[in-house]
């Protein structure tokens, strides 16, 4: 095989997939012997250089190695591109520049990292015919026929809003769309040829709980039309030990809906629809457990795992393959026990085992 090659080799295999299915902190240590497993799966140049580099910690001269015919000067040239291999594979064994030793993001930090204006409880009626109205709402209502009056609604402490000349309307619990046609009805069973205009011009404020896995638990107040995204986001995100896929928000004592974050941070989705309301708790459990995921992957990160995911829901996590693992057709796992840190070879399209 000439040099380009085992080089080539040598680079392919440094951009190798590896799935660590332990804590992070595993990295630090460093596998004293390699197994023949992992060994059997490497590439041939590649194995022939770990070989090399066992050899060369058995103390044989390295010049030994080569043909006789060879010249001086040519074997140290070789010899020296041949050690800072291995010197390059001993990092890479030992942790030293892999990029899974302690320097890989969470996935999903980033997205909490910076208060983004979005995010802030701003006060902007900006809202879709789904939101629900709740005491504290302010309404701007126009009346058009027999009747051409502009008036100020705030809906009460009883749910209501009360219109001059035309009486009292329920409207807390119902959506913006429901609410409008509750007003229009009131007002056309009382007058005639009048019709109306309902928009939202101030949204409540509202105050919930955050709990359990954030960087700052406690009490806020938020905008009426804030998103758990909005609420989390404001208590400087998900902390160290807290969960991004098992997130509740708890009301009136029940959980009404567990949210799992990255089900919006991988596939999109998002329900707009579920917003907060006053009294409403988030609560963040703990996380399971984190694999960090490196090497011919398109995003490279640790991410969270939840019983019964496989190799290949990671895989998924982290955007599917790079290029620069074509053609290799195994992940390598490393995994760590009390007693040695060992490697386990998995077929690339049977890793849903």
């Amino acid at each position: 095989m000439s040099k380009c090659t085992s080089n080539l080799a040598l680079i392919k295999f440094i951009m190798l997939f590896a799935i660590a299915l332990s804590p992070i902190d595993a990295y630090s240590q460093s596998p004293d012997i390699l197994s023949e497993e992992f060994l059997a799966g490497l590439p041939p140049s590649v194995r022939d250089e770990i070989e090399v580099k066992n050899k060369v910690n058995e103390g044989i001269e390295l010049e030994n190695l080569f043909r006789s015919e060879t010249s001086l000067d040519k074997n140290k040239i070789i010899l020296k591109k041949l050690k800072e291999q291995v010197t390059a594979l001993e990092k890479r064994f030992s942790g030293e520049g892999d990029p899974t030793s302690n320097t890989l993001p969470v996935f999903g930090q980033s997205f909490f990292s910076t208060l983004q204006s979005s995010f802030m409880p701003v006060n902007v009626p900006n809202l879709g015919a789904n939101y629900i109205v709740d005491v504290g709402d302010t309404f701007t209502l126009m009346t058009i026929g027999q009747v051409n009056q502009e008036y100020e609604l705030m809906v009460q402490r009883d749910g209501s809003v009360i219109i001059p000349e035309f009486g009292k309307v329920i409207v807390a619990g119902k959506s913006l769309e429901n609410a409008e046609q509750a007003v229009q009805d009131t007002i056309s069973s009382t007058s005639v040829g009048v019709t109306s205009h309902l928009v939202l011009s101030k949204i409540r404020d509202v105050q919930i709980l955050l709990l359990g896995g954030v960087e700052s638990p406690g009490i806020y107040t938020l905008s009426g039309g804030s998103s758990i995204l909005s609420a989390l986001n404001v208590a400087g995100g998900i902390s160290d030990s807290g969960s991004y896929r098992k997130i509740e928000l708890r009301r009136n004592g029940v959980t009404i809906e567990e949210i799992d974050l990255y089900d919006i941070f991988v596939e999109g989705f998002f329900n707009p629809n579920l917003s907060l309301r006053s009294g409403d708790t988030i609560f963040v459990n703990p996380l399971f457990f984190r694999v960090p995921v490196s090497g011919g992957v398109n995003t490279q990160a640790i991410f969270e795992v939840m019983p019964g995911e496989t190799a290949d829901d990671l895989v998924k996590f982290a955007s599917g393959f790079s290029e620069s693992f074509e053609g290799f057709d195994k992940v390598m796992v490393s995994r760590v026990n009390l007693a040695e840190k060992f490697y386990i070879p998995l077929e690339k399209d049977n890793l849903n085992n």
